[in-house]
């Protein structure tokens, strides 16, 4: 026998929507049962409800804990396998953003370096301070452009590249945070089947007992 707001909570895994269709517990209760019999899992005569507590047949407490148990392993299954999912596509997208980021300062470090180097360059260091005017000058204050253009080029991918890091670094964080609380629900899952584990041997004894009882019974009535 199990009270109506105990059974609600620890068997409404087996059915989410009827253990949360009404603030009465005992409803709850009936809901829960109802879609357990329609389901096949469970038959009417296997339990009997009260007013304050719900009445089962020998064992059928311990059949509601093995569905109970194998509903808990379909839910750590499928959430570990999220996390698996959510944890790789995050470290796929991670190394995407980081490569094209590399390709994209390779490209114009070399293109900076090739400019550092150029021969007209070197001439327009030389020369700036005598052009006043002309074409050449013009051509000159083109290429200065180019270069600052080129600089604030740089200057942008390289804070890019530092916003990729930060991220990379949030995005390690959580992925940890995850695996934690995996390894936490599944600490929880283990206690939780050791506690079922007792409670079934408790069970058992006092079964073995009550069972002893009725043959002394039956045999002083005899």
């Amino acid at each position: 026998r199990m009270m109506h707001p105990d059974f609600r909570h620890r068997y409404s895994v087996l059915a989410a929507d009827e253990a949360n269709s009404s603030p009465d517990a005992k409803k709850c209760a009936e809901a829960i049962l109802g879609k357990l019999v329609s389901q096949q899992k469970l038959s009417d005569d296997n339990y009997k409800m009260g007013d304050t507590k719900v009445f089962f047949k020998a064992g059928v407490l311990a059949r509601l804990e093995d569905i109970r148990d194998e509903v808990l392993k379909v839910i750590m299954t499928k959430f570990e396998a999220y996390i698996r999912w959510y944890c790789g596509l995050v470290d796929r997208k991670r190394r995407l953003e980081q490569n094209a980021a590399m390709l994209l300062l390779q490209r114009n470090i070399h293109m900076w370096c090739s400019l550092r180097t150029w021969e007209w360059f070197k001439l327009y260091t030389k020369v700036r301070p005598m052009l006043r005017e002309g074409k050449i000058a013009e051509q000159m204050e083109k290429l200065n452009e180019k270069l600052k253009s080129l600089e604030d080029g740089i200057e942008k991918e390289t804070k890019l590249r530092k916003e990729l890091e930060d991220n990379s670094v949030k995005i390690q964080a959580e992925k940890a945070d995850l695996l934690s609380q995996l390894e936490s629900v599944r600490a929880q899952l283990n206690e939780a089947e050791e506690r079922v584990k007792r409670e079934s041997g408790l069970k058992g004894d006092v079964d073995k007992q009550l069972e002893e009882l009725n043959d002394k019974l039956a045999q002083t009535e005899g």
